[in-house]
């Protein structure tokens, strides 16, 4: 998938914008249950980039990027839409 772009909805479930992660996870609404809210799919991704302030714990975002392959030089290639 690396050089396409997706958009992800979901709910922030972890932020780790300091400690060296620089990022956050998200989680799509209604998984990780009993119940597989989307099955054949993944569930949740982590999103390496400069993610604004405001976002939180429990916001539910919309995230559109560039998917690359993590390096320690980079992550998103792009990040195009963040909203939450």
């Amino acid at each position: 998938m690396s050089g396409v772009t997706v958009t992800v909805e979901g709910i922030v479930t972890g932020d780790h914008r300091t400690g060296g992660y620089r990022g956050l996870y998200v989680q799509t609404a209604g998984s990780g249950g009993s119940t597989d809210a989307t099955p054949g799919a993944s569930d949740g991704v982590f999103v390496f980039s400069a993610i604004p302030a405001g976002v939180a714990v429990g916001d539910v975002v919309r995230i559109s990027a560039t998917v690359a392959e993590f390096e320690t030089s980079g992550g998103l290639s792009s990040l195009t839409e963040l909203t939450g």
